[in-house]
């Protein structure tokens, strides 16, 4: 499989993980801000409450008119605030909300029965009946000061939690963007190794080692430096595709490259120019000593096993640089000396110097 086609496809199934992730991400942390939103308000209203029902006290306890305007407006305004509470809705959790709405439930009635006690202390003022609704109304302070202090507490924690899922959302952004820009950190390498290597054994292409020619041919003119070239190909290749495929042959060719690659030197720079025809340039080494190499390679390449097919032999020619030399006679040269070796029996390497 092309392997960008292959790196595309895990890439979108690790970008989609991602992506469902933040998905669920962004619904739960809009539960949290809602949470967030409905508990700041909650907390607001519940302080309200237990203010104005504390002033209503003071206001009962002081005003014998329970009838005023003052004293009905802030009643109802109480009143108000209740049902603005009820009416905002779930703030968490089920068992939150019961719990709430249980206690929201006994503030009313503690309310409910503060008002009572404020009336009874109006028509009797004794002292009994003052401590009455003195400790009446310590009982609503309690309630709506206990919910108070949870819902700061839910608010706290739903805030906490909005940020760690900021947080997160950020470091799984941060992560598909890196992933992004990896895969086109690799697109490039790919193309740029896809324009200089052969796609199949990894080694130099054509056209990136005639441009290589051209430079060593350079230097070597600059700097009075020797250099020789080595061109083989595989005796017969042929029938090893015809006898045991094309996939078998193409393993074969790979498994050559990797066999005279440990016996060239690390300068040496090697290339595939056809389908079986390779080529070594071996930089400051004369004809003799590229000779000696290539007999080196004959004769590992003829010992080794190769699967499935068994021995192979490939045939080489040799020739070195000299400075009437362009880049279109060196190659001639060479080839011919290829050819030689192939006219004289083949599993050999023939030299013409230049």
């Amino acid at each position: 499989m092309d392997p960008i086609k292959q790196r595309s496809r895990g890439l979108f199934y690790v970008i989609g993980i991602f992506l469902i992730i933040m998905i669920g991400q962004v619904f739960i942390y809009g539960n949290f801000i809602k949470d967030l939103q409905q508990d700041r308000e909650g907390v607001n209203d519940l302080s309200m409450i237990r203010g104005e029902i504390q002033r209503y006290t003071k206001l009962g306890i002081s005003d014998f008119d329970m009838m005023s305007v003052e004293t009905q407006a802030l009643g109802e305004e109480i009143d108000a605030l209740f049902i603005k509470y009820r009416d905002r809705g779930s703030t968490g959790t089920e068992q939150n909300d019961l719990s709430r709405d249980y206690e929201i439930d006994q503030l009313e009635m503690k309310w409910a029965e503060l008002k009572k006690r404020i009336k009874t202390y109006q028509t009797d003022p004794t002292e009994a009946n003052l401590f009455a609704v003195i400790g009446k109304s310590e009982e609503c302070w309690g309630i709506s000061d206990a919910n108070v202090i949870q819902q700061q507490f839910d608010r706290d924690k739903n805030a906490a939690y909005a940020k760690y899922f900021t947080l997160t959302f950020g470091i799984n952004l941060f992560i598909i963007i890196l992933i992004l820009l990896l895969y086109k950190r690799f697109i490039h390498n790919t193309l740029s190794d896809s324009a200089v290597n052969d796609a199949l054994t990894g080694i130099f292409n054509k056209g990136y080692f005639d441009e290589y020619l051209s430079y060593e041919i350079a230097r070597a003119l600059r700097k009075q430096r020797p250099f020789s070239l080595i061109m083989y190909d595989i005796d017969h290749f042929k029938i090893v595709n015809d006898t045991y495929g094309h996939r078998r042959g193409d393993s074969t060719l790979k498994t050559l490259t990797e066999v005279v690659q440990k016996c060239k030197r690390n300068a040496d720079v090697i290339a595939r120019i056809g389908g079986e025809e390779f080529i070594i340039l071996l930089p400051d080494t004369t004809s003799e000593d590229a000779f000696l190499l290539a007999t080196r390679i004959r004769k590992t390449v003829e010992d080794y096993p190769f699967e499935e097919i068994g021995r192979l032999t490939i045939s080489l020619g040799i020739t070195d640089f000299v400075v009437t030399d362009s880049k279109d006679t060196l190659l001639g040269r060479v080839d011919a000396a290829l050819y030689k070796a192939k006219e004289n029996g083949r599993n050999r390497c023939e030299l013409i110097e230049g």
